[in-house]
């Protein structure tokens, strides 16, 4: 090879180089453009939502997913109406709603906030695991008061505190003090009035048990699973 050649060989390989560095930088740019947008469209679309509650208090790990963007939940952040809320293994969470009902999630729940708003009252899908709640001024001003829906009863809350969930192989609703709990399925209701009663759903098509008094024992277990 002569010397001539070599430069020119040189010469071209610089001129590549050169001309690809540009390129990899505008592609880099551009995608880290993107990535920044999509962060700040999420922010925006989070802020834009209409606020539900605010987290209190957190034990393990616990996500809200809304519109397919997931975001950890701490005390302090807020939670919009449309959110999913997922609790981990051994996890707690506790949430304060804009009329100051409080609702604290077990391990392993799936809680929906529909819709919950003074003008249309209160929506909520308890999709699995176990919940305790005290009701607010939703679900005591409010004609239509707090419905909670589950895969088999559809549960009235007005003005009371109560628990809902599974324990010991069974689907169980609580009604500790208050207003009362009205617990539905496709073939019957009951009203759980007294202090302390419970009632048990073996199936959608099928009646809840009539109410029955809550012992120590059982109490001390539902409490505890929600306990931080």
């Amino acid at each position: 090879m002569q010397i001539n050649d070599w430069f020119l060989g040189m010469n071209r390989r610089t001129t590549i180089k050169v001309m690809f560095a540009p390129f990899v930088a505008g592609m880099y740019g551009l995608f880290s453009g993107r990535m920044a947008q999509a962060a700040q469209d999420a922010s925006t679309q989070q802020a834009s939502g209409e606020k539900a509650g605010t987290v209190l208090r957190v034990k393990g790990r616990a996500v809200a997913v809304l519109d397919a963007i997931s975001r950890p939940l701490a005390p302090g952040v807020a939670v919009f109406i449309g959110d999913i809320l997922s609790t981990g293994a051994d996890a707690r969470l506790e949430i304060k709603m804009i009329d100051d009902a409080l609702f604290t999630l077990g391990e392993r729940t799936s809680f929906n906030v529909f819709d919950y708003s003074f003008q249309n009252g209160a929506t909520l899908n308890l999709v699995s695991g176990v919940l305790d709640g005290a009701s607010g001024l939703i679900g005591k001003q409010n004609d239509r008061g707090i419905t909670i829906n589950t895969r088999l009863a559809t549960i009235g809350i007005r003005g009371t505190k109560y628990w809902i969930g599974d324990m010991m192989g069974a689907f169980q609703v609580a009604h500790w003090s208050g207003g009362g709990v009205e617990v539905r399925t496709d073939a019957a209701s009951v009203r759980l009035e007294d202090p302390k009663a419970g009632t048990i759903v073996r199936a959608r098509n099928r009646p809840p048990t009539p109410p029955m008094p809550w012992g120590a024992d059982r109490m001390s277990m539902a409490k505890k699973m929600v306990s931080f």
